[in-house]
């Protein structure tokens, strides 16, 4: 039986191509499967149920190499359709270097404030909150 294989990567059953959807490539780090699409550029307005995009999920997880490529592709660093940024979200796990580039970028609004739990809280207050 032939393997599948799309850009080289198959599922561990071998008989899937591996395609990682936006938003999961973002939260594993998986630059390559971004890279794989044709228009990367699209995935800046790609929102999931809670209102997060792609940038969210790779801020929270400390991707550092997904935030720069999404920043980078028109991913916006103020994004909070579902109450947060993405600083918010990296701010609440610890994401320390994801921070660092999400505050790199001049429009970063440090004092946006989270309306998705109801809390009101800055990226600091989330900072102190998630330890």
């Amino acid at each position: 039986m032939a393997e599948h294989s799309e850009h080289g990567r198959t599922c561990p059953c071998k008989r899937v191509p591996l395609y990682l959807s936006a938003f999961t490539a973002a939260e594993h780090g998986d630059v390559n499967s971004l890279l794989s699409r044709t228009n990367i550029t699209s995935i800046a307005s790609c929102l999931d149920s809670a209102g997060n995009t792609p940038l969210h999920l790779a801020a929270q997880h400390g991707h550092i190499n997904v935030v720069s490529l999404l920043l980078s592709n028109g991913c916006h660093v103020n994004a909070a359709a579902g109450g947060a940024t993405a600083l918010h979200r990296a701010s609440y796990s610890g994401a320390v270097a994801t921070m660092k580039l999400l505050l790199d970028d001049p429009t970063c609004d440090l004092l946006a404030r989270d309306t998705s739990f109801g809390d009101q809280a800055s990226p600091l207050h989330k900072a102190c909150a998630g330890g």
